[in-house]
């Protein structure tokens, strides 16, 4: 599946009103909803989803095959960087069982290509080749050279997760032969990023370098935040260990900024275990504990989200009900614990406070104690001195009269 640019597009008669809904005017056809919904996908994904669902009512009551299923491709993409791969492999199966009615041979080959990498992403990677191999024999059929261009990067995909990276990087060449031969630059582009992309997983870090360039001089005036964020990082990591510490920290910090803007939080764990690398390389370590911590808490939060999708891929109908049933029921629990946890602490606070006071009085009466003894002391050795003083005068007092002195 080969993501086209989504590059904006313009409803005719239509609105963008401030609610962040679509307002449709007479002459807005299914097919701009379709391509609009497209052109909102990486900027905001749920307000995709609404526009792709009403292209595809659009569509089907205008009887426009062709409309509704570019209405599905917009939904399942939307689906997909939403990490919603349960729902974006659904709308695949659809929009394959509508090409398949149409009898269009693309058409197949892209759903085929989409429904392959729903399964690389799920780890299901023996289904995703078959499903790629179905994907090229359609795009072949098709006669269509950009379509096989297309096939061959699907292609390329599946053969790079079951490990053939050489075979991958024969195929990308092949699908770039093809860009270049009949002038896609859009293409060239996609095709040049996948090659940069596979030679940096492999660490061949100078040459990968040029095929990213190369990618990122058209996508950077034509694509997509995302598609440049993805490029950015993957130059970020090449010029970071190419020993280019500044280009490695601009690239990293554009690709921040889109992600934060597009809120893309999937995307962003890849970008953050970059900076962490440059910050560490830069001697900066607590920066680089920052970010790593920055860095467990996002994978902490996607990985619960996975959790659930998971769950939902691998169970249907009552068996997902059932299942989310039971994770109500365990945030009840959890909750319920939670407020256990914080009464407890409100207890523990308490006697923590009782024992503090009952310690400072018994501090106050330990010093009031001592001051006592110290006082019995001294009136003590007082009496004993007024004694002997009253001793020593009575050894001294003068004789009564008629007494005889002693």
């Amino acid at each position: 599946m080969r993501r086209r640019s989504a590059l904006p597009v313009i409803l005719a008669m239509g609105t963008f009103v401030a609610s962040g809904s679509f307002a449709l005017g007479q002459s807005t056809t299914a097919r701009e909803l379709a391509d609009s919904a497209y052109a909102l996908v990486d900027r905001d994904a749920a307000l995709a989803k609404e526009v792709a669902l009403k292209a595809i009512s659009m569509a089907k009551l205008a009887s426009d095959r062709s409309s509704e299923h570019d209405g599905l491709n917009a939904l399942r993409y939307a689906h997909f960087l939403s990490g919603e791969y349960s729902a974006c492999l659904e709308r695949s199966m659809e929009a394959l069982t509508l090409a398949r009615g149409m009898g269009s041979e693309r058409a197949m080959g892209d759903d085929h290509g989409w429904i392959a990498t729903v399964l690389m992403e799920t780890g299901r990677q023996t289904e995703a080749y078959a499903h790629a191999q179905q994907a090229m024999v359609h795009m072949r059929l098709s006669k269509d050279s950009t379509a096989i261009a297309n096939g061959l990067c699907d292609m390329s995909n599946a053969i790079r997760t079951a490990g053939k990276e050489q075979e991958a990087m024969v195929v990308l060449r092949e699908a770039i032969g093809i860009y270049v031969a009949i002038g896609d630059p859009s293409g060239e582009a996609f095709a040049n990023g996948l090659l940069g992309n596979l030679l940096v997983e492999r660490k061949q870090w100078s040459d990968a370098w040029p095929f990213l360039n190369k990618s990122y001089r058209y996508t950077s005036e034509h694509g997509t935040d995302l598609e440049k964020s993805w490029l950015e990082r993957d130059l970020a990591t090449t010029a970071l260990n190419m020993g280019r510490m500044a280009d490695a920290d601009q690239y990293l910090a554009d690709a921040e900024r889109r992600l934060r803007k597009l809120n893309a939080l999937r995307e962003m764990p890849e970008v953050q275990r970059v900076r962490m690398e440059l910050l560490q390389r830069e001697g900066d370590l607590v920066g680089a504990l920052g970010t790593a911590h920055n860095l467990m808490r996002m994978k902490d939060s996607l990985n619960k989200a996975d959790l659930t999708e998971r769950l939902a891929q691998a169970l249907t109908g009552a068996d997902v009900l059932a299942v989310q049933e039971q994770l109500g029921a365990l945030s009840v629990e959890q909750r319920s614990a939670e407020q256990r946890i914080e009464e407890a602490d409100v207890r523990i606070g308490r006697w923590r406070m009782a024992g503090m006071i009952a310690s400072a009085l018994l501090f106050i009466i330990l010093v009031l104690h001592l001051g006592l003894v110290r006082k019995h002391r001294s009136v003590r050795v007082e009496l004993e001195r007024t004694a002997d003083q009253l001793e020593e005068l009575r050894g001294h007092r003068i004789p009564r009269a008629g007494e005889l002195p002693v």
